[in-house]
């Protein structure tokens, strides 16, 4: 099975021939239809423990809203602004070189101490040629 498609036409293939789990397999398709929210398809499957037909469900979670609208909101939340790097300027670059062949500091410690993420220092230093320091 590639995708949701194909699991909904295996659960939808599967129903007829379901005696203790056709009730799970029904909720979980209305879930996947997005009829019902998560929250009401963790009911059913608490229902069905207290009734002795599942043994037990994992840890719950607040799913308040239907699978398509959990998808739309962890999409809005999950993009981010495109990630640019970060440009020294000669003298920027210039400054970093400086510190680190004066100093017995790392990368790690270089970029800490200027607000700048490690990347961009071990590109700045790799660029005048400089390896990391030996730790």
């Amino acid at each position: 099975m590639a995708g949701i498609l194909d699991v909904k036409l295996v659960l939808r293939r599967m129903v007829p021939f379901l005696c203790k789990k056709a009730v799970e397999v029904a909720a979980a398709l209305d879930y996947l239809d997005g009829k019902t929210t998560g929250n009401e398809f963790q009911k059913v499957l608490l229902q069905e423990v207290k009734e002795g037909n599942r043994e037990r469900i994992g840890r719950l979670a607040d799913l308040p809203w239907t699978r398509p609208e959990g998808l739309r909101r962890a999409i809005m939340f999950t993009t981010t602004v495109p990630r640019r790097r970060h440009k020294l300027t000669k003298v920027e670059e210039d400054s970093l070189v400086e510190q680190y062949l004066k100093g017995s500091i790392g990368q790690r410690r270089l970029a800490n101490a200027n607000g700048l993420s490690h990347a961009v220092v071990r590109r700045a230093l790799a660029r005048r040629g400089l390896a990391a320091k030996p730790r």
